[in-house]
């Protein structure tokens, strides 16, 4: 059973992925006007803002993201499947939050463990499994991102994360309708 519907699902990733193009669009232009500055000088300044900003709305609009196509594709083949309805647990799609990028997959919770599963099969190294048994309700918040001022003012819906403490590591995870994944989570953990 699966506790939110598809549309949901493809509204969070295309608004994830909407928030990150922007913020890339945003530091390249920032980064390229910093280097006008210094290679020609203020007194063009101008100029080159202009050009870097017309260039940079341009590039984003042409520029085909791949990453997006094959994670609506893998939602997509997800809810096709029918894979996640069964009694025994809940599933959900998420978005393993890691520096090097987005690991999006499907989080499945059982009575016995949490157990992450990635869209695309080069990156299985990624998944993990959570013993219930070894988790207490203070190893498991809700939480905003600390560095994410910039999905607070444009994209809140992704401005949350649901952090997991385990055997010395941390997980964090984003996903659509994140409040009421957390209650479910809680309801699972002794």
């Amino acid at each position: 059973m699966n506790s939110y519907n598809k549309k949901g699902v493809m509204e969070f990733i295309d608004t994830y992925f909407k928030s990150m193009n922007l913020k890339f669009l945003f530091l390249w232009a920032l980064v390229s006007s910093i280097y006008g500055y210094i290679i020609i000088g203020k007194e063009n300044i101008f100029k080159i803002l202009i050009v870097i900003l017309v260039i940079s709305i341009i590039a984003h609009y042409i520029r085909p993201n791949y990453l997006k196509k094959e994670t609506l594709k893998a939602v997509d083949n997800f809810y096709k499947d029918n894979e996640f309805k069964n009694n025994v647990s809940l599933s959900f799609v998420c978005n393993n939050k890691k520096i090097d990028g987005p690991t999006f997959g499907i989080l499945e919770i059982n009575i016995n463990a949490i157990k992450f599963i990635p869209f695309k099969s080069n990156l299985k190294d990624e998944s993990f499994i959570i013993d219930l048994n070894n988790l207490n309700k203070k190893d498991i918040l809700l939480t905003e991102r600390k560095l994410a001022l910039f999905d607070k003012m444009f994209f809140n819906k992704i401005s949350k994360i649901i952090k997991i403490k385990y055997d010395s590591k941390k997980v964090l995870l984003q996903m659509p309708y994140i409040d009421e994944t957390f209650e479910v989570l809680k309801k699972y953990i002794k």
